[in-house]
């Protein structure tokens, strides 16, 4: 995968569009938002949008964790590198 920077990082996708880049359903990926706070949501509940940085960041290391949660650490722990 390759590293976004610029406008890319700061582009919000509409929920929809970032649980398919996750191949998950759009509610897995909201109660991740709600419940363990990763990807923020920074939509509204009615319109929920995500910033690609953290959806690709999810998305990579969604294939090598062993759960969610773990996923969810480590995407946080590159993103503040």
């Amino acid at each position: 995968m390759t590293s976004i920077t610029g406008r890319e990082a700061d582009e919000e996708l509409p929920g929809e569009e970032a649980a398919r880049l996750l191949a998950v359903a759009r509610d897995a990926l909201e109660h991740w938002s709600r419940e363990l706070e990763f990807p923020v949501n920074v939509g509204s509940d009615v319109a929920p949008r995500f910033r690609r940085e953290e959806i690709e960041m999810l998305s990579t290391t969604l294939a090598s964790a062993h759960s969610v949660e773990g996923a969810i650490r480590e995407a946080r722990t590159r993103l503040e590198r």
